[in-house]
């Protein structure tokens, strides 16, 4: 867990999976998930939310096997927003940069440390942090459907705290 103190509140944010170096704390992953469903998908193709038949998912998901990178991140996708309780449209590509965005958040808060009252931080009892030398990086991994995966890289760089499970 991650933790950006303001003067009156608290905002949390929840790494996906954190993986960390757990004999000599010099290099740690972040892993941000995201996942296209079918049925978004779907709804993107005909332009509304309207029930689909197995066949029809089928079908979607046959065809996305075969599509370039460039037509999957170019898809017309419907995804439920809690905030305005509704479907919203998007395109793939905007939820892969938004998961780019969300990565660069996690990378730069972890490079911070421990949170503390002046910077945001990690703040969780399973995370031992040591003042030394390690690196961090990330990788988004994008589900589209049942069978393509898209991933992107963020390199990794040098960092002055270790980090350890207790």
């Amino acid at each position: 867990m991650i933790v950006k103190k303001k003067k009156g509140y608290e905002r949390f944010g929840f790494i996906d999976i954190f993986i960390l170096d757990r004999e000599y704390g010099i290099s740690s992953v972040i892993l941000e998930l995201k996942c296209i469903s079918l049925l978004g998908l779907y709804y993107g193709q005909i332009g509304r939310c309207e029930e689909p038949s197995y066949i029809d998912l089928k079908d979607l998901d046959d065809n996305l096997r075969m599509e370039s990178e460039y037509e999957l991140l170019h898809r017309v996708y419907f995804y439920w927003s809690k905030e305005d309780q509704r479907y919203k449209k998007t395109i793939v590509k905007q939820t892969v940069d938004d998961g780019m965005c969300q990565l660069n958040k996690y990378i730069n808060t972890v490079k911070n440390g421990k949170a503390t009252n002046s910077k945001p931080g990690i703040c969780d009892s399973k995370i031992k942090i040591k003042i030394g030398s390690s690196v961090v990086g990330g990788f988004l991994i994008v589900t589209i459907g049942s069978q393509r995966i898209i991933t992107r890289e963020i390199s990794f760089s040098s960092i002055n705290y270790q980090f350890f499970l207790v």
